[in-house]
This record gives structure tokens, C-alpha cells and sequence, in this order.
């Protein structure tokens, strides 16, 4: 089936709205669209001219890896309308987003797959390989509280602040605070909030949401000096639930059974020999947004 990749333009905006929704459920378009307006790239698929597949292209901010810092583009939210899967429609719009944050000037193109077999499918027919790893646990019930933790609020400037000063040591994705805020947004709109965890000799920063009555995700924790388990149990009394999905960075890419790829990444030759050869820590994406 003949089809173009192109811009999009004011035009698509309800035929982008309409994948969105079919792709991902009706909520979050919304966010995005207000959010982002005219700062993301959109490029579509388009079979006789109307978007038939759709991705965006976010200014992530940076890639730091042991001194070294790139200019980072993040493809995002990549989907296809059911009529026109398996047909190429999808990988045309991503090859076109990874060439669109070259010629913006980045030297790195991220990508978190939504699913386990994109990883192969995308190594093999796009410049994206695979990079990014994380630790995801899951825990049944909340872990008993070993040391009281004091939880509190915190903005999503103030997240990043810390954020940057526990994450200095791993070679990880640094959000444009633009980006970054998008993540509060959704925090907002799905029951969940960041937060800055304290305890006697060391702190902690999460990002929680509330995926279900029964389902919690902690899509980011960071610790420094103070138990996991026990940011865990604070949130938990914040945040009862059946089940808790927590991430972060993985000490290596094989490091324990928790461990698992999480993102993809293209660069040119010459920054990817860069990267290739810093051994500063396991690539940790952070946020997938998700």
C-alpha cells in the first residue's frame, strides 16, 4: 500500500487526536497536545494524504555519560491505525523521526519501545539499537517500615534538582524541564505526585502514579542513605493498593533478575564510539512517560 512520510501539519490535528486515542485510550491526548504545543515534531504516514500512522519527536535535553554530554531527541508515542499495521507504516514515521533529530542537531535519538518485540524489530530495520537498561520490581504487599521516612511534595523543578545531583555518578537522560513537567502533568491526571523522601542520614526522590484502585507504579526512585523498602512503605501508607511497580537504575545491564532493556538509542559514528567506549554505569533512561 503506496504511502507518503511528511510533517504534519494544523490540519491533522483531529486525525492525530483519533490515533492517539485508538492507539492509547481516551485521557492523555489532551495533556500532551496542550503541553507540547508547537514545540514537538509530529511526522505521520500518510496513505492518500491522511495520517494513517503518527509519531513525535520530544527535545528531551541531554544524554550525560561520565563527562561527556549529547543533545538528546526522544521519539514518543509512535502507533498506527489498526487498518494499516504490519505494513510498514510505523517504522517509516520512526527512520523519519531519528533523521528529523539529526538534522535538528542532536546527536542522540531515544526511544523506549512499548513492547518486548519491538526491540528486535526496530535493530533491525531502523538505526536504533538497544541501550537503555532498568531495574523494575514488583512487590505484593507493601515491605515493613524498618525506619520512619518523612514523604513530602515537591514541584517538578524541585524533582529535577534533585534528581540531577543523585543521578550524577550514571550515565542517564537529563529532561528538559519542559519535558520534565509533562511527567507532573500526568502525575496529576492519574492520582500520584513527586515526592522527596527523608530519614535519618539519607533521602530519596519518587515519581508515583496510580495506574488502578488495585495498582500503584513508582515510575522513578532514587535513594541515597535511606532503605528502598522503606520509601516504598511511606508511599504505600499514601497510596494503598495491592501492588507496587517500582523502577530505577540497574548497577549493570545484567546485574540481578529485576533487570530488564528499557530503551533504544541512535547516534552517529562518531558519538556512539564516544558512548561505546564510557564505562559510567548502565545507560539509564529514567522516565519513559508511559
Amino acid at each position: 500500500m503506496a504511502f507518503i512520510t511528511r510533517r504534519a501539519h494544523i490540519g491533522d490535528l483531529q486525525a492525530l487526536k483519533n490515533i492517539w486515542e485508538i492507539a492509547f485510550g481516551s485521557g492523555d491526548e489532551s495533556a500532551f497536545f496542550d503541553h507540547f504545543s508547537g514545540r514537538e515534531l509530529c511526522i505521520v504516514a500518510a496513505h492518500n494524504d491522511a495520517p494513517a500512522a503518527a509519531g513525535y519527536m520530544l527535545p528531551a535535553g541531554n544524554y550525560n555519560s561520565g563527562g561527556l554530554s549529547f543533545r538528546c531527541a526522544m521519539i514518543y508515542s509512535v502507533a498506527t491505525l489498526p487498518e494499516y499495521r504490519n505494513r510498514g507504516f510505523g517504522t517509516a514515521v520512526v527512520r523519519e523521526l531519528v533523521s528529523a533529530g539529526r538534522a535538528a542537531g542532536c546527536e542522540a535519538v531515544v526511544l523506549c519501545p512499548s513492547g518486548d518485540r519491538l526491540f528486535e524489530y526496530y535493530s533491525a530495520h531502523t538505526e536504533l539499537r538497544d541501550w537503555f537498561h532498568i531495574c523494575e520490581k514488583g512487590y505484593k504487599t507493601a515491605p515493613d517500615l524498618c525506619s520512619p521516612v518523612e514523604l513530602s511534595a515537591i514541584t517538578a523543578d524541585e524533582y529535577n534538582l534533585l534528581r540531577e545531583d543523585m543521578l550524577s555518578d550514571i550515565s542517564h537522560i537529563e529532561f528538559d524541564p519542559h519535558v520534565l513537567s509533562y511527567q507532573s502533568i500526568l502525575c496529576s491526571r492519574f492520582g500520584g505526585g513527586m515526592y522527596r523522601a527523608a530519614a535519618p542520614g539519607g533521602f530519596a526522590c519518587a515519581v508515583v502514579e496510580r495506574q488502578s484502585a488495585d495498582s500503584v507504579w513508582v515510575k522513578e526512585l532514587l535513594t541515597s542513605g535511606i532503605c528502598e523498602t522503606d520509601v516504598i512503605s511511606a508511599i504505600a501508607q499514601k497510596y494503598p493498593a495491592c501492588e507496587y511497580i517500582v523502577r530505577g537504575p540497574a548497577l549493570s545491564p545484567a546485574a540481578a533478575s529485576e533487570t530488564r532493556r528499557f530503551g533504544m538509542l541512535a547516534a552517529d559514528g562518531d558519538a556512539l564510539w564516544r558512548l561505546s567506549g564510557n564505562k559510567h554505569g548502565a545507560p539509564y533512561y529514567g522516565l519513559a512517560f508511559d
